[in-house]
């Protein structure tokens, strides 16, 4: 009797546990304004599908997505949203909260902010500005850090300490003017009241939700881990991009709805904010995302999320031949090799093939597949399709050119400068000067500039009348643009990557905390750092490293043999074992210009790699080339070919991102 009643509590505690982790629900609340009252329209509203769809794959269901658009994004609208939530969320639950809108930085109404500004959301039917003497009457309708702080409260301590909160923030504070072309999300100008008197100057920061919300009385040890990632620091503007579609969207949304299409296992927040800021920097370069919270390094919703391998929807069946809803933009081109599995598969690996093929014809939303038998399936639906060996197209590059006609003292070149311009480039085949220009070459008065039409951004300096200089920067910004996006994730291969300062002539991983600054890794001119690496897969690894400047130039890191022994590291050394951590402590990197976000690009591959000999057109022995060799090889030869093709793709690939600035003062 006593057995039977222990193991009948035995029983009773399993039963609950698994009750518990059943009842576990994901709940989402999506905030979009882009038709606005008084404020000038965005596109947040675009917003909404593809972050909504990014859910849905995450098993948020549609009934536990509560979405405020335009009108009903009031004050009192987003206050009842947040009230509804807190009401309706269990302990346990995962919670995400998705802002796209304009941004504004408001007079500090209780002094407890260090620059005397809260920033807040531009809620549907708050008033644009109009002058300090209105400050009192403007003020009320915006939807204030604070005010957001004390509703995350109540939703962290309703969820208690096993509950996860994410939330996003796809809008601007303040800053200075606009450098580009794109819609931006915010005011430049600070709404302060007439006797407002600003502090002295403060160090940049972030939206501080979290540190509002922590100035509660609460019981902290069982409240909900929060994760907040806003798309700029509080100083900056938040410019618009393109999704692949071409539809215009906050640039963190797009970056959320990118890199929640392939989560790797074992993602925390961190990585995730990792992916998301390598998607900025490739799209908005000059902004500063940032990532703030008590949970950073959290697995990502507790551990509860999909880990879904990119695939392309199904429009049309007709015997052996499908139509993709993806074409050229999605990097599907003619000659790619794709799989065809049922929906809903996560991993190829572990599913039933259907069936095989080739796309026969790509446009940049859609493509053509001939398989090798009858898919199998009677609904597009009933299918989804994974690339086994990808094909990448060089998308058409615009340039714009100025005229003199163009009544813009910027834009001074001359009809003769311009054909020779147009003379020099026409080698490159996917170059065109007409359309939406992605860069734009400015006339100077000893160098030119080439910008990113999209931000402003300055890529390089050149002299457009040398031909061979103007034709290697445009090279040069393709291949990076190209290594940049260039992602590959191997189940076999994982290795996890840090950086590491030098100290006190030295390394040091417990400093590494403090060269993080809203979750970015910085570190000055002069200084000095290593990398750290651990295998954590069950077979051997090789790891090679590039570095990608800001300017485009491509230097290897590892493997460097073109040094002083002492300092060399050939690809054989790169191996790491199952489990083994390895401090790279035979090569120092010391950090020189140029300044700005930097990336390094991370190879892992269960066969020895050799990237040096790539990078430095050591190509005596292309043929033995492995894929990922390939790859960066082929980059090269980018202004001539137009396309690259590698074979099977093996390997993991992915972007570490640190930001170099000035010798400190």
């Amino acid at each position: 009797m006593n057995v039977f009643n222990k193991k009948g509590i035995v029983f009773l505690f399993f039963a609950l546990t698994a009750f518990k982790l059943q009842a576990q629900t994901k709940h989402a609340l999506i905030v979009a304004i882009g038709d606005y009252k008084y404020w000038e329209d965005i596109s947040s509203t675009n917003d909404v599908p593809y972050i909504k769809n990014a859910l849905l794959k995450q098993q948020f269901t549609a009934a536990n997505i509560n979405i405020l658009t335009d009108a009903k994004a009031t004050k009192a609208g987003i206050e009842n949203g947040f009230k509804s939530l807190i009401a309706k969320v269990r302990p346990g639950d995962i919670v995400l909260v998705h802002f796209s809108s304009h941004g504004e930085q408001i007079e500090d109404n209780n002094k407890e902010e260090i620059d005397g500004l809260d920033e807040s959301i531009v809620t549907w039917d708050a008033p644009k500005l109009t002058g300090s003497q209105n400050f009192a009457k403007e003020q009320v309708k915006y939807f204030r850090d604070d005010l957001l702080g004390m509703y995350v409260t109540q939703l962290r301590s309703k969820l208690g300490k096993d509950g996860d909160v994410i939330i996003f923030m796809d809008a601007c504070h303040s800053g200075s003017g606009t450098r580009g072309n794109r819609k931006v999300r915010g005011n430049g100008k600070p709404l302060v009241s007439k006797t407002f008197k600003a502090p002295a100057k403060t160090a940049q920061k972030s939206t501080n939700v979290i540190a509002e919300a922590n100035n509660a009385i609460v019981d902290f040890q069982n409240l909900a881990t929060c994760v907040l990632i806003s798309a700029a620091l509080a100083e900056e503007k938040n410019t618009e991009s393109e999704y692949a579609d071409g539809k215009e969207g906050g640039s963190l949304s797009i970056a959320i709805s990118k890199v929640f299409e392939n989560l790797k296992p074992g993602t925390t927040y961190r990585s995730l904010f990792a992916n998301i800021l390598s998607v900025m920097n490739d799209i908005v370069p000059d902004q500063h995302p940032v990532i703030e919270g008590d949970g950073i390094d959290r697995v990502l919703f507790g551990g509860k999320f999909i880990e879904q391998k990119p695939y392309v929807e199904i429009e049309g069946i007709e015997d052996k031949k499908i139509i993709l809803k993806g074409g050229v933009i999605m990097g599907l081109d003619s000659g790619a090799k794709v799989a065809l599995y049922p929906s809903g598969t996560n991993d190829p690996a572990t599913a039933t093939l259907l069936a095989t093929g080739v796309i026969t014809a790509a446009e940049p939303y859609r493509s053509s597949v001939l398989l090798d038998k009858p898919a199998g399936i009677l609904q597009p639906a009933d299918g989804w399709v994974f690339v086994t060996e990808p094909a990448y197209r060089i998308s058409p590059l615009a340039i714009e050119l100025g005229t003199v006609a163009k009544e813009n003292a910027a834009f001074n070149f001359s009809e003769k400068e311009e054909e020779a311009i147009k003379i020099a480039l026409k080698e490159i085949s996917f170059i065109q000067f007409a359309g939406k220009p992605e860069l734009v070459l400015v006339k100077g008065t000893v160098k030119d500039s080439v910008k990113i039409a999209g931000n402003g951004y300055v890529f390089a300096t050149v002299k457009s009348t040398d031909k061979n200089e103007l034709k290697e920067t445009i090279q040069r910004y393709v291949q990076s643009k190209f290594l940049q996006k260039l992602e590959l994730s191997d189940s076999n291969c994982k290795m996890e990557v840090k950086l590491v300062p030098f100290v006190n002539r030295k390394p040091d991983t417990a400093a590494i905390a403090k060269k993080m600054v809203n979750g970015i890794f910085e570190i000055n001119v002069g200084d000095s750092m290593v990398v750290w690496v651990k295998n954590t897969s069950t077979i051997p690894l090789y790891i090679n490293i590039l570095d990608i400047q800001p300017d485009g130039i491509v230097n290897p890191i590892f493997p460097i043999t073109k040094r002083l022994p002492q300092k060399s590291i050939t690809p054989a050394e790169l191996k790491i074992e199952p489990g083994e951590e390895k401090l790279l402590s035979n090569f120092k990197i010391e950090i020189g210009p140029p300044t700005g976000l930097e990336i390094f690009k991370i190879f892992i591959s269960s066969s020895m790699i050799d990237m040096e000999k790539v990078t430095n057109r050591d190509v005596s022995t292309r043929g033995n080339f492995s894929f990922l060799q390939k790859l960066v090889d082929k980059s090269y030869q980018i202004s001539s070919r137009g396309n690259i093709s590698a074979g099977a793709a093996n390997g993991t690939v992915y972007n570490i991102l640190f930001r170099i600035n000035p010798v400190a003062k």
